[in-house]
């Protein structure tokens, strides 16, 4: 064999040895997503049959009150919780900011009352919604429920690790 020969050789062996480095690093990281979605996926289950020692639902309705639903929804699901309630019929431009005024006094009270879960029950702008969520970063665990086909439904549960940083 040629000096030539041995390198082209040895260039060979060393671009299937990267090529098999590559496929094991691909491999590696699939399974680590993998693994990761599962864990996520446990931890947001959990999330959701969890419950804290004062949890209380927060209804909050523009444009038509909901707590006559919520309340029945809550019987129904044999959930015993104190319910806060606002209710405005609008929202004008010109309100915006005390009406989130109003809702950060709702979360001091709440806070004082040690309420440790918050279920929440929304209708209203999706303006005003994402105002709320601000309003509510890294607070408790906030359990969202959509209303769909006829009855509300638990969608997500709002946790500042979930939210802010890696699941345990």
């Amino acid at each position: 064999m040629t000096a030539g020969g041995t390198w082209t050789l040895a260039l060979k062996v060393l671009g299937t040895a990267a090529d098999l480095l590559q496929v094991g690093a691909v491999a590696y990281a699939v399974y680590a997503l993998w693994r990761a979605r599962r864990r996520l996926k446990a931890y947001l289950e959990t999330l959701q049959k969890t419950r804290s020692a004062r949890p209380c639902a927060l209804v909050v309705s523009f444009r038509g009150d909901i707590r006559g639903q919520v309340e029945a929804y809550l019987r129904d699901q044999k959930l015993d919780v104190p319910i806060e309630a606002y209710d405005r019929a609008d929202i004008p431009n010109s309100q915006f900011i005390p009406i989130l005024q109003e809702l950060q006094q709702i979360k001091d009270r709440l806070s004082s009352a040690g309420v440790t879960e918050v279920h929440l029950f929304y209708k209203g702008p999706v303006t005003m919604a994402m105002a709320l969520g601000a309003l509510t970063d890294n607070w408790v665990p906030i359990k969202v429920y959509a209303f769909d086909e006829g009855t509300f439904k638990q969608v997500v549960t709002l946790e500042k690790r979930l939210v802010k940083g890696p699941i345990p």
